[in-house]
């Protein structure tokens, strides 16, 4: 997959402590662990990454750290 893929790592996806870091996929791994995004968590990788955060308008394009 290309490095510029838009990416996500969630965790504790629906809870009140959800933390989220979107990024693009080849600063991911680097990102979630500086983040400390721990289990349970999910990836998520494409399109649907890109999409979700595009109709969010407040945050940033690709940096958004929960």
């Amino acid at each position: 997959m290309c490095p510029d893929t838009p990416a996500a790592a969630i965790e504790q996806g629906a809870l009140l402590a959800q933390r989220e870091v979107t990024v693009e996929l080849g600063t991911l791994p680097a990102r979630a662990a500086s983040e400390r995004i721990g289990s349970p968590a999910i990836i998520l990788i494409g399109d649907v990454v890109a999409q979700a955060y595009s109709e969010w308008s407040e945050a940033p394009a690709m940096e958004r750290a929960g």
